[in-house]
């Protein structure tokens, strides 16, 4: 009396039974057998729960296992892909979504799911969301075609616990079409219907599942099924592509390891239970949130640090950016003397080949006028020559007067 199953496995193992049990063949309160290598601080690193260790490299520990409580539904709410019917407030949101590997890694994306019933149906509401609306892929238009390889909502259920193997998998994608099988037969197609909506940030699913489709069991208050709520996800180009409900480690397939779906009338404190139910998640998102600041207070330290470098760097810069100015007024004032010497030097260069021409001209002036005085100086000479010639000619005989003594002064000499 008293005694929990993990303390009565425990004693098992130290009793030295532990070779009957191969991996996976207990299953006892959630609590399964694994063979592996790992030591209890790495499982406990990933968000598992050790219950006792066996062999060497054979750990013993437990999935946790949630509970959903579904409330019964006072009115059916209508199937059209908006989760806006007061019914939905009724029943608690399950969220902390994990990516289908091992250890517990929450998807980054995150998705919310409420559950409820009536005597005939099970109402499952999802809301995905989603920052890459523009890339939702939704190919598929044929029912029980691929839908599992758009951006798609998957509801596995099993409804008997005892014939865990025994489940039922429908898939709906952003577009609303269609999948539903039974284990691998295909061929199952039961009566059940679903609606999508893409939103902005967002798109959201509605889908109504009869009870006449799973089980020839009436539900009832108290009434217990063990189901998975999956997300395939293509918009992300292979990031958080695959996400579920429970913490399954691996394919959606494993019956097993799913959450249970425990169906009641009504709930008396819809918080309380949905505080509960998601406490792992808030907690560890807290925790995560948590460290992320001391990153970004380390961060904030650090570029504090370098602002404060940065600022004493400027100061220099400061006076340095003074010292240049200075040293660039001095330029200038050089550049400037140095233009008015290049312009003086202009000037000068221009005198000088004017000086340079007007030395030519005068020494051609020069050369025109010491040729022009000799050619004067000879036409003279000769020009007296010929008047000595003709000086014999009386002039008294030719000339008048006047004349014949204008010639005699001429023709007499100097």
């Amino acid at each position: 009396a008293g005694v929990t199953p993990a303390e009565l496995l425990k004693g098992i193992i130290y009793m030295g039974a532990w070779g009957k049990f191969d991996a996976g063949d207990l299953q006892l309160a959630d609590i399964a057998i694994y063979n592996t290598v790992e030591t209890p601080e790495s499982i406990k690193n990933q968000g598992q729960r050790v219950v006792a260790v066996g062999g060497p490299g054979t750990l013993l520990y437990a999935n946790p296992r949630k509970h959903y409580q579904a409330p019964k539904f006072a009115k059916s709410p209508k199937i059209d892909g908006i989760l806006d019917d007061v019914e939905w407030s009724t029943a608690p949101s399950l969220t902390g979504f994990v990516r289908n590997t091992i250890g517990r890694q929450y998807a980054d994306k995150q998705s919310i799911a409420k559950i409820g019933w009536d005597d005939q149906n099970l109402y499952i509401g999802i809301k995905y969301y989603e920052n890459k609306m523009n890339n939702l892929r939704t190919l598929q238009t044929k029912h029980d075609g691929a839908v599992y390889s758009d951006d798609a909502c998957e509801i596995i259920i099993v409804p008997d616990n005892n014939a865990i193997k025994q489940y039922y998998q429908f898939i709906v994608n952003a577009i609303g079409t269609r999948f539903d099988t039974h284990r691998t037969n295909v061929k199952y197609n039961p009566q059940w219907n679903a609606a999508t909506k893409k939103n902005k940030d967002s798109w959201t699913a509605e889908i109504v599942i009869p009870f006449k489709s799973l089980t020839k069991q009436k539900v009832v208050n108290g009434s217990t099924m063990r189901f998975n709520i999956c997300r395939d996800r293509q918009a992300g180009n292979g990031i958080d592509n695959l996400s579920a409900s429970a913490e399954i480690g691996g394919g959606f397939l494993q019956p097993e390891e799913y959450d249970y779906l425990d169906f009641v009338n009504k709930l008396a404190d819809v918080a309380g239970f949905e505080k509960d139910l998601n406490k792992n998640f808030v907690e560890d998102t807290l925790t995560l949130l948590k460290k992320k600041s001391i990153e970004a207070e380390k961060d904030t330290n650090w570029g504090i640090a370098i602002l404060r470098n940065i600022e004493k760097s400027g100061s220099k810069m400061t006076k340095e950016i003074q010292e240049a100015k200075k040293l660039s007024g001095m330029i200038s004032a050089k550049v400037e003397e140095l233009q008015r010497v290049t312009t003086k030097k202009q000037k000068l260069n221009i005198l000088q080949q004017n000086a340079q021409h007007w030395m030519s001209w005068m020494t051609f002036s020069r050369f025109i006028l010491t040729k022009s005085t000799a050619l004067v100086l000879a036409a003279w000479i000769k020009f007296r020559q010929i008047f000595q010639t003709v000086s014999a000619v009386k002039p008294n005989s030719l000339l008048s007067k006047p004349m014949a003594s204008s010639w005699r002064s001429i023709t007499q000499p100097v």
